[in-house]
Formats: C-alpha cells, structure tokens, sequence
C-alpha cells in the first residue's frame, strides 16, 4: 500500500518477497500472490534491493506470519511516494555555475559536476538521482 497524506493507495510494480527466496511484484490493485507456501512460519517483506526509486519504506516493510494449510494469510506492507526536487541555477552572465555544490537539508552537500544550468534531483534516501537539461 501507498502511503500519502490524501490517503492510502494501491503500490503497483513494488517487489516482494517470501523468506527472502520467493518474489512476487504488485498488480495495479497493489496484490500480490505467492500460491503453495509451505506451512509454517514465514515472513514476508519489502525485497529493498529492488525497491524502485520513486518509493521509500513505509512503517510495515516486513511482516511474521504463520501460514496454515488450506487458509489464505495476508500481510500488509507500506511503501512512501517520494517527491522531487526541481530548481535552475543562475548567476551574473560572467560566472560559472557548473559544478555547483548545494546543500541538502541533511547538512550533506549535493555536487554534480556535469548538469550545467538546470538540473532535476531526486532526493531518495539510498541515492541521489540526476537528470541534467541544460
């Protein structure tokens, strides 16, 4: 599930996983499916190594769960839409502003040498991600 202050919706194309072996990805609705587990204690979780950018963990990112024979378990996992950062970076006509350094609220500067002008950020709290246009 997506978590947003609008409310709660369907994650699609998140990938999950059973043991950490098994993986499933989410449909459109968010659901996903692992049919024949074994009985027993499993957990269920976020696969984070495959986590797409645009998402951070939400509070659920791993579930316990005892699965019984001929009874559906359920478990419900989070997932948070990060947003974005746009900006252009100007200055007087005779000053470089290529390989500017700009601060994030983290107190971690933030330097891409080659984006020239304009740049697009993806603040993401494994990485940060860059689409220069200029």
């Amino acid at each position: 599930m997506e978590r947003l202050a609008t409310g709660n919706h369907p994650a699609e194309g998140v990938t999950v996983s059973v043991d950490q072996h098994l993986t499933a990805m989410t449909d459109a609705e968010g659901h996903f499916r692992f049919p024949e587990v074994a009985e027993g204690r499993h957990t269920v979780a976020l696969a984070l190594h495959e986590l797409p950018a645009e998402f951070e963990v939400g509070k659920n990112a791993e579930v316990a769960l005892l699965v019984l024979p001929s009874k559906p378990s359920r478990a419900e996992l989070d997932v948070v839409r990060l947003g974005t950062i746009q900006g252009k970076v100007t200055g007087p006509k005779d000053v470089v502003v290529e390989g500017i350094v700009i601060p994030n609220d983290a107190g971690r500067a933030i330097h891409h040498p080659g984006c020239g002008r304009q740049f697009h950020l993806l603040q993401h709290a494994r990485r940060h991600l860059y689409d220069c246009r200029g």
